[in-house]
């Protein structure tokens, strides 16, 4: 609470006091300690606290060791960042590193190069992003710092690996060649690109979806609609005279529809219990979209309610591909999901959350059976996405973090920071916030590369 009310000194001791009291969670405390002697920038007194032995199966000390390598290399500290970022490589020779930082632990070690001034392996770290984990969180902020990189080192690099991707290809090795062609197409070589179409062309899985022919059918705008069977009209028997009375059946008590306990607090709608929701296409491992016809990349990206969303994304100036990949996280296109948390609708907004949008519109706040209407939960939601964007300067991370678990909770992540994503990208605490905000960003990529560019925008930036 005194974090929260910007009192970090007396936070500070609170969280010494169980330290040395030993009257709660002593680990714990250590390591909220060190999270706040970094916001303070204390970062030598945060690291003796992250090094210390007692702590070191602490849940949570990774993402603290990881904030503390991003302000090292903020402050331009290379042997510093190294230090903080010794025992995850640790974890990660000992493969004792779990996801998502054992795919991502790259972009750190490029980090961590560059801050040293070794451009070359910086590149090299943060191209390894890009091949295997393409279009991630990791890969976006990796793109980014290869963006800042000196042109000369770019092109020696996107020379080199075209020219051992080529090779590999010749020779064979289409998985290894798909390995060193993939960074370079993703930093623009068309070249690089052309390969890699035939070098997956070649890899089992992708060649079905990459060789996809353009198919003129319907749109994936429009929902599917499963068929009901409507009731046949009564008819007499054979024998038997229409006009003539039935018995009236047995009363027995009405058998109510059991309800099954569903696992992790599965949505369920307000008519009960849901059935198994069909799920949504996924693509293979490591597939660049953009090869992907555009069959593929609408199909992947599927857009129901799709007038509604574009209304509101141009009413209010929300981006289209963010607001559709919010909704397919929340709560994958059901109106009647319902969460535990008493979150409802498409967006999953509670009542508190929705009647904060409604009054920001100039509206009724809503009642509750209102947040089951698709029109409702859509223009709240995106109205909360509008005030995050406003709040984070329109950066798509940090707004999905905020959506999920709070705008205080992700200024507490990234605060600081002049770059707040990387920081964010390091410091998210909550297992299923950490979750969220990666497949919200998977899922706006693969919504940018299915609409078109004048579509995907919807509005402001």
């Amino acid at each position: 609470m005194k974090e929260k009310l910007g009192d970090l000194d007396g936070a500070v001791a609170e969280f010494r006091r169980v330290e040395l009291g030993l009257a709660g969670p002593a680990g714990l405390a250590v390591l909220q300690r060190a999270r706040l002697e970094i916001r303070r920038g204390q970062l030598d007194r945060a690291e003796e606290l992250l090094l210390r032995p007692k702590i070191a199966a602490e849940a949570g000390r990774i993402e603290a060791l990881l904030l503390l390598v991003e302000r090292r290399a903020q402050a331009g500290d290379g042997a510093g960042a190294a230090r903080a970022l010794a025992p995850v490589e640790a974890l990660a020779k000992a493969r004792r590193l779990e996801e998502p930082w054992a795919s991502e632990i790259a972009f750190w070690r490029g980090l961590v190069a560059h801050t040293r001034r070794l451009p070359e392996a910086a590149l090299a770290s943060w191209a390894s992003v890009l091949a295997s984990v393409p279009g991630s969180f990791a890969a976006e902020q990796a793109a980014a710092r290869i963006a800042t990189l000196p042109a000369g080192v770019r092109e020696k690099f996107v020379k080199s690996s075209r020219s051992e991707g080529e090779k590999l290809l010749s020779s064979g090795n289409s998985r290894a060649a798909r390995e060193r062609l993939l960074p370079a197409a993703m930093l623009g070589d068309a070249a690089a690109l052309a390969s890699l179409r035939l070098a997956y062309s070649r890899l089992p899985g992708y060649a079905e979806i990459l060789l996809a022919p353009e198919l003129p059918g319907r749109d994936s705008s429009r929902p599917l609609r499963r068929r009901r069977r409507l009731p046949a009209p009564a008819r007499p028997r054979p024998g038997r005279r229409a006009d003539r009375p039935r018995r009236a059946p047995a009363r027995h008590p009405p058998r109510l529809p059991r309800r099954r306990a569903s696992r992790r607090g599965r949505r369920r709608g307000p008519r009960g219990a849901r059935g198994r929701r069909r799920p949504l296409p996924k693509s293979p491992a490591r597939l660049s979209l953009d090869l992907a016809p555009r069959t593929v990349r609408r199909g992947l990206a599927p857009r129901p309610f799709d007038r509604l969303v574009a209304q509101t994304a141009a009413e209010l100036g929300v981006p289209r591909d963010l607001l559709y990949a919010v909704m397919r996280q929340e709560s994958r296109f059901d109106r009647e999901a319902a969460s535990p948390a008493a979150a409802r609708g498409l967006m999953q907004l509670t009542l508190p959350a929705a009647g904060e949008a409604a009054r920001e519109l100039n509206e009724e706040p809503p009642a509750y059976a209102e947040l089951y209407d698709p029109a409702r939960s859509i223009r709240l939601g995106a109205q909360t996405l509008r005030s995050l964007l406003d709040r984070f300067g329109n950066d798509a991370a940090l707004a999905a973090s905020g959506y999920n678990a709070g705008a205080g909770q992700t200024v507490l992540w990234s605060g600081g920071s002049d770059r707040p994503a990387e920081a964010l990208l390091a410091a998210i605490s909550y297992t299923e916030t950490r979750t969220y905000v990666r497949r919200v960003l998977a899922n706006r990529r693969a919504y940018r590369l299915a609409l078109p560019a004048e579509e995907s925008i919807g509005g402001r930036r």
